[in-house]
């Protein structure tokens, strides 16, 4: 079982292997502002190896031959940083070493590093860095930020416009759904449900109701929740 010190080393080397081929061809080193100019798609295959890629919002995934992995980037198109999420991905995408490492557990050494010293965070970045990298920080008080960065790119908006659209349909129509099935009950159940004769046939159709019901709810709470982010990347946008 890998340190989590040797799997933060591996998943670094494995972005820098990543992004390299990039680079070469590119000749930049601000790849999302690449790929936001249009200079290559967001999603395909670069490289002798055919790497399969795809850039999300602030970040990059890519598959490897026996690995895939997924970072941000963060301030000054920095390319080092991690997260818990980002590490258990990258274990979790490779046999050998999938199911070793948990969440929690990552959480609990990532603070522990923190607390020595070893790991440290910036102003507006979720990304965790090794202490060693500091010199790579950006200058106090540069006008770029990673919220800017992010707000700058559509994608992000328009993925949860659509999806607002998806779950309001889905929920409104599981609501409407329970609403009828529990419109025919008690209307003429006995009739309808064969309540009498069978019992359990009553129990199936409410338990029925009861989850097309919360799964109706359920998307709804998705809207809110994905309107609240629309609504802050939007308002990023307009101070970016």
């Amino acid at each position: 079982m890998l340190t989590i010190e040797q799997v933060i080393d591996s998943f670094q080397q494995s972005v820098r292997e990543v992004v390299q081929p990039f680079y070469d061809k590119y000749k930049r080193k601000d790849l999302l502002r690449a790929w936001k100019d249009g200079m290559f798609p967001q999603l395909g295959s670069i490289g002798r190896n055919k790497l399969r890629y795809f850039y999300h919002g602030i970040g990059l995934k890519v598959y490897l031959q026996d690995r895939a992995v997924d970072f941000n980037f963060g301030n000054g198109n920095r390319i080092d940083g991690f997260d818990e999420y980002r590490l258990l991905g990258y274990l979790e995408s490779q046999a050998e070493h999938k199911g070793t490492w948990t969440l929690k557990g990552i959480q609990g050494e990532l603070t522990k590093l923190i607390s020595e010293g070893k790991l440290y965070q910036l102003d507006g970045d979720q990304n965790y860095y090794k202490q060693e990298a500091r010199h790579l920080d950006p200058p106090v008080g540069t006008s770029f930020s990673l919220i800017q960065f992010y707000t700058l790119s559509t994608h992000s908006i328009l993925y949860r416009q659509r999806k607002i659209r998806q779950n309001l349909s889905l929920g409104f129509a599981l609501l409407c759904l329970s609403i009828v099935i529990v419109s025919l009950f008690l209307t003429d159940g006995d009739r309808f449900f064969i309540v009498r004769q069978w019992p359990l046939k009553t129990w199936l159709i409410w338990s029925c109701v009861v989850i097309t019901f919360a799964l109706g709810v359920w998307q709804m709470v998705m809207v809110i929740k994905s309107s609240v982010e629309l609504s802050r990347l939007r308002s990023y946008r307009e101070v970016a």
